[in-house]
């Protein structure tokens, strides 16, 4: 029994190391966007028909529907070109 407690607390930790990892990968990457997205917008990105902007009152709202599924086709492009 004493062998089967200590399988299951390693998987636990092998679990958050796991999810540890995917977040500090989804933090990276959000950084990197934020900081390349001035160069991204002088290349067109994010005025593209499809990308919403509404003015408000409160403030202004940026929904980049094309934008986005143009970087996501983009990427899985090189993702499968690089794991070739």
């Amino acid at each position: 029994m004493p062998q089967r407690r200590n399988a299951s607390k390693w998987m636990k930790q092998r679990s958050n190391a796991t999810m540890l990892k995917w977040l500090f990968t989804l933090i990276a990457a959000l950084l990197v966007l934020g900081l390349l997205t001035p160069w991204l917008n002088r290349l067109g990105l994010g005025r593209l028909p499809g990308d919403l902007r509404v003015k408000h009152a409160r403030g202004t709202f940026y929904f980049p529907f094309t934008s986005v599924i143009l970087m996501s086709l983009l990427l899985s492009l090189l993702a499968w070109l690089f794991g070739r």
